[in-house]
């Protein structure tokens, strides 16, 4: 009788240890990138985020829920409206990461533009999208090319109307600021959707990616105006850190807007930058964090960005990036087998600042 109890009881111990175990690992934080002896991971981390009118802002959202579960660190968002103001918040300290439109990140880096003589000491973590330039208009308006513009009312959404890339492809074809009738509409995105049925504007310019161009096709219809491969050419050969990208009808449709077939923006990477004095290992955690396997699968929205990065990998052999990367993602990189002798000949070229 005792040895049936003993054996009941140490039966009932293993089962209970054994729930604990499973409960344990079951509710236990993913194993993560450990920081070296004597330091420790941060509390917070803070990316800076854009408003959240922002096309980009989403994606924010997303890779700082895919930091927050998979590194010891919270990532909190800060909104910024604008590059400048978050490039500033970046080199004070008071933000860890700003997701820049390549412009900014190139002006920041070389101390061009309105960072004239004061360059940041910034790196790239990674890239996180692809800024892809367009004009949309209704397919009942006569507008078949940027040329048809001259006349027109045309609203900006989110990329500014004096942004480079738009100013070589008009000039390309022969549109003139002064040729276009620049229509600012109050409120968010929506709002222009509303200015599109009413009539009020003729067309957009913005990103292929924004969710207004779901909107507005949805409800007005929406056709791109081509950018021939001249255009292309013309207007990425006088911008730093921008290329001709085709979006291919084989994707079959960007966030939910059909491509009927193949189609050519003007693009720019728009990478993660951190500061240099970023610690390696948590460039390296927060990379880890984000593209371990099976970590961005579960942000749906994530999906697309990393298949244009690795479809132009694939037709083009490199990355599009314009300033260096931080060394902490270069040793993940690595690690991970995507760094390339080519990789390493543009890191060396970036840093030497020619």
């Amino acid at each position: 009788m005792k040895r049936r109890g003993i054996g009941l009881v140490s039966g009932l111990l293993l089962i209970s240890l054994l729930v604990v175990v499973f409960f344990t690992s079951a509710c236990a934080k993913p194993e993560v990138v450990p920081a070296p002896m004597g330091e420790e991971w941060p509390e917070q981390i803070i990316w800076g985020a854009w408003p959240k009118t922002a096309a980009i802002y989403p994606s924010c959202c997303a890779e700082a829920q895919l930091i927050s579960k998979y590194t010891p660190s919270k990532c909190l968002l800060r909104e910024y409206a604008g590059g400048i103001p978050g490039l500033t918040a970046l080199e004070e300290g008071t933000i860890d990461i700003w997701p820049l439109a390549y412009y900014d990140l190139v002006n920041a880096y070389y101390g061009t533009g309105p960072f004239e003589g004061k360059p940041m000491d910034i790196r790239a973590l990674h890239g996180f999208a692809f800024t892809q330039l367009c004009f949309g208009v209704r397919p009942d308006e006569g507008i078949n090319s940027v040329s048809d513009l001259a006349g027109k009312r045309v609203a900006q959404l989110v990329i500014p109307w004096n942004n480079e890339l738009n100013k070589y492809v008009r000039e390309f074809y022969g549109v003139r600021d002064t040729d276009v009738k620049l229509v600012t509409v109050a409120g968010a995105e929506g709002a222009t959707v509303d200015a599109m049925i009413d009539k009020t504007i003729d067309a957009v310019f913005g990103s292929v990616r924004g969710g207004w161009t779901h909107q507005i096709r949805e409800s007005v219809g929406l056709k791109w105006l081509p950018i021939s491969e001249e255009a292309a050419e013309y207007a990425t050969s006088r911008v730093v850190g921008t290329m001709p990208f085709l979006l291919r009808e084989s994707t079959k449709e960007m966030q939910g807007i059909p491509l009927e077939e193949d189609f050519l923006v003007v693009a720019g990477l728009a990478p993660i930058a951190v500061r240099s004095d970023l610690p390696d290992y948590i460039a390296y955690g927060i990379l880890d964090g984000i593209y371990a396997p099976g970590h961005i699968d579960e942000v749906s929205m994530l999906g697309p960005i990393v298949e244009d990065i690795r479809e132009w990998q694939e037709v083009e052999g490199q990355w599009p990036f314009f300033i260096p990367f931080h060394p902490g993602a270069v040793q993940y990189f690595k690690d991970t087998m995507i760094w390339t002798e080519k990789y390493e000949q543009r890191q060396q070229e970036l840093l030497a600042k020619p």
